[in-house]
């Protein structure tokens, strides 16, 4: 979910953009190489640890649960389509586990993502599920090439005054390999049951992203499992209003700023 955000610094820039970006340079591979190493230890937990097989299921849902939050209500609507403002205190947390689960940056993901919206379902659309199907949809490295405009980079490039961003751009495997690296330092055990929610969460995901390609089905379940985005017809209908988050609009309405007046 990532490109090469040093073509934002070389002289490959006309009055209309780039063409054919392809999501597969070093981020991509980055990203894909630790969703696999998840996957690895998710599978290898699961038959060689004794894991609480009782314990086990509420746990790693109840942080895949969580994990959907972060991705699906701070970092879609709150972070890409902006359609609730909230504080900082709660956003960067959130945004940070997003990326911890997801394996790319906040900036990375957003960009992403508007072209998602931009060519949904064409040969353009990154991710599009009609070409690339389930596993291409989970992996980067697979996706497509898409038109950048100059209007579109610039927006992006205004997201580098934020330190945060700056900071996750630069040093985001370090961050990534340290942050598991001290979970499971701190709590072994919880280690293991984050990274099963880390790996369901994935697979919630890319379940999602696939919805194009199965008819686009809506429901309670889709949104339960993946932090609201169960109604995803309406959403790409209006992609600034957020009440077709439901059944967590009551989240929105309590983590949101209060508009002035």
């Amino acid at each position: 979910m990532s490109m090469n955000l040093n073509l934002l610094k070389k002289p490959l820039l006309t009055k209309r953009g780039l063409n054919n970006v392809k999501l597969a340079g070093r981020e991509a591979w980055e990203s894909t190489v630790f969703q696999l190493t998840i996957y690895t230890l998710a599978i290898c937990f699961l038959l060689f640890y004794p894991v609480n097989y009782i314990l086990a299921p509420f746990t790693s849902i109840s942080v895949s649960l969580v994990m959907g939050f972060a991705i699906g209500i701070f970092l879609h609507r709150g972070f890409v389509h902006k359609q609730f403002q909230t504080y900082s205190w709660l956003q960067k947390p959130a945004l940070f586990i997003a990326s911890m689960v997801m394996f790319t940056t906040s900036i990375r993901w957003s960009f992403a993502h508007m072209y998602h919206h931009k060519f949904v379902d064409t040969d353009q659309d990154p991710h599009n599920p009609m070409s690339i199907g389930l596993i291409g949809s989970a992996f980067p490295i697979f996706w497509n090439k898409f038109p950048v405009s100059m209007r579109d980079m610039l927006r992006l490039k205004g997201h580098f005054k934020d330190p945060y961003h700056k900071f996750m751009e630069k040093y985001f495997a370090f961050v990534v390999v340290g942050f598991y690296s001290l979970l499971a330092l701190i709590s072994f055990e919880f280690f293991v049951y984050f990274v099963l929610g880390c790996a369901l969460t994935n697979i919630f995901v890319a379940m999602v992203n696939q919805l194009h390609a199965w008819g686009n089905p809506e429901g309670v379940w889709w949104s339960l499992i993946s932090g609201g985005e169960g109604f995803h017809n309406k959403h790409h209908e209006n992609m600034r209003d957020y009440k077709d988050g439901s059944p967590f609009i009551w989240f929105i309405e309590m983590v949101k700023k209060n508009e002035r007046r």
